[in-house]
């Protein structure tokens, strides 16, 4: 799988859980890695955005979180074995809130 594949379904799998983070593939020096921001002013994270990444594992900053390029494909496993499918969209905080536990009882 190439990088730009695992960052693809990382960002699918992310947007799943909230969809107003900002999730994108570094170039450059950063190549590799996955930047993570908020939907707040200047990218900061709001309440339920940092609980979700919180809740991930990850450590979300003041207005951003990154996955780094080593820890890449580990990320892609643990996001793509989550199997997150959202049925009905009135239903959507209700199946976000399963799938929250699901992450909490899932190793990485």
């Amino acid at each position: 799988m190439t990088v730009q594949e695992e960052i693809k379904v990382i960002r699918t799998q992310l947007k799943k859980l909230c969809p107003t983070l900002s999730v994108k593939a570094r170039t450059g020096t950063a190549f590799g890695n996955v930047a993570i921001r908020g939907s707040g002013e200047y990218g900061d994270f709001t309440d339920r955005e940092r609980n979700v990444l919180i809740l991930l594992g990850l450590s979300p900053g003041g207005n951003h979180c990154v996955i780094l390029a080593e820890d890449r494909t580990k990320w892609f496993f643990k996001l793509s074995n989550m199997n997150i499918r959202i049925r009905h969209k009135r239903n959507i905080p209700h199946q976000i809130d399963e799938v929250l536990n699901k992450i909490l009882n899932c190793k990485l």
